[in-house]
């Protein structure tokens, strides 16, 4: 998923079966369901933030207490997820990514029932984090 290109969400959920508990009926799980919990694992992922603009769109903000946007496009039985994130400077940037990365691939089948295939990071925005310390 590139910038410039639409998303096209062919399959609008997923059915996910385990055949042990298929006399009991199906689950479906929607885009939603994964982008929220996918959302939410990034939330927690510490030094990501939710990229944000100023009145006329410029400028370099970010808010690191909403989590990075994230969209999923659900195939067969997985989801590719694009998360959209601010990181603080100054920290490895491709460092962080590979953590989320991970924690995405590892939490978000967890919790939703749903595989990962790829995970595709936009980092949009680089933003200089205070380290200053308040004294008491």
């Amino acid at each position: 998923m590139s910038a410039g290109t639409t998303r096209v969400r062919s399959v609008p959920s997923l059915a996910v079966h385990n055949r042990e508990k298929a006399s009991r009926g199906t689950l479906t799980v929607t885009t939603a369901v994964v982008e929220k919990v996918a959302a939410r694992v990034a939330a927690q992922s510490e030094g990501f933030g939710a990229p944000t603009s100023s009145l006329f769109g410029s400028g370099s903000r970010a808010d690191f207490d909403r989590g990075p946007k994230v969209s999923a496009v659900l195939t067969g039985h997985a989801a590719d997820l694009e998360v959209e994130v601010a990181v603080g400077y100054p920290a490895p940037v491709q460092d962080q990514c590979d953590d989320l990365r991970a924690r995405l691939t590892a939490q978000v089948p967890k919790l939703s029932g749903v595989e990962i295939g790829t995970i595709d990071i936009l980092v949009s925005r680089v933003v200089k984090v205070s380290t200053t310390k308040e004294v008491s």
